[in-house]
């Protein structure tokens, strides 16, 4: 009950943030968009946005995300393929009891002034999940369903935050000499005629940094091992 708690007053305080963000563009938000750390964090290069998304794979959960928790603003984190399951959630824990604005956004969704996020970590291919990691099954893609059709009357953006790229047809999931590997599910998703306005941030696929591929729902971007700066608008 504490921890439920602890978990409403912060992200009734990272409601209060962002509900004043960008105040000379009322109607836009600056989003810092970060994956595949792998121990190079760049932080300083998101000072100006309003929150952060980071999504996944992590050299050492605690060193990769500190520096961006640092900032000051709401971090909103999900699993790659790289982390165990008890490492990255103590880890994270840890990290929000220091940093209370450290949110795990897997599995999750968050509904914020002018937009929400959604969120689904983990990766589907068991060949390249780590023991005790996070493998998708059927229910966490129809979870990640329902929370992104539950926003669809609000007629606001919908982050959908996902380690894996969706799979398509361009260079963002590509990988040379293999083809396009992104998830099938994801794409599902992103392709699914009862959905709107979505914007998925993704990484894992080195190859495809700073890509993006459009789909009936919205747009995808990589993010993998970048650290970028983007606007959107409520």
């Amino acid at each position: 009950m504490k921890k439920v708690l602890m978990l409403f007053i912060v992200l009734l305080g990272i409601a209060f943030i962002l509900s004043g963000c960008s105040d000379n563009a009322a109607n836009e938000i600056k989003i810092g968009i970060v994956s595949d750390i792998h121990g190079n964090p760049d932080a300083e290069k998101l000072k100006g946005a309003d929150f952060i998304l980071i999504a996944g794979d992590y050299a050492n959960v605690t060193l990769d995300i500190e520096p961006y928790a640092k900032l000051g603003i709401p971090v909103y984190v999900i699993p790659g393929n790289h982390e165990t399951k008890e490492d990255y959630y103590n880890e994270i824990e840890d990290m929000h009891e220091r940093y209370l604005p450290v949110i795990d956004i897997h599995g999750k969704a968050v509904d914020l002034p002018g937009f929400n996020i959604v969120g689904l970590g983990g990766y589907y291919d068991k060949d390249y999940i780590v023991e005790n990691g996070f493998l998708l099954n059927d229910s966490d893609y129809e979870n990640a369903r329902e929370m992104l059709f539950s926003f669809m009357s609000q007629d606001e953006p919908i982050i959908f935050l996902t380690h894996s790229p969706p799979f398509s047809d361009t260079k963002m999931d590509y990988v040379p000499n293999v083809g396009n590997v992104g998830d099938k599910k994801i794409a599902d998703l992103m392709n699914d005629n009862q959905l709107s306005n979505i914007i998925n941030v993704c990484g894992h696929i080195h190859e495809g940094k700073g890509i993006s591929a459009e789909y009936k729902s919205g747009y995808s971007i990589n993010s993998a091992t970048i650290t970028e700066l983007i606007t959107i608008k409520k």
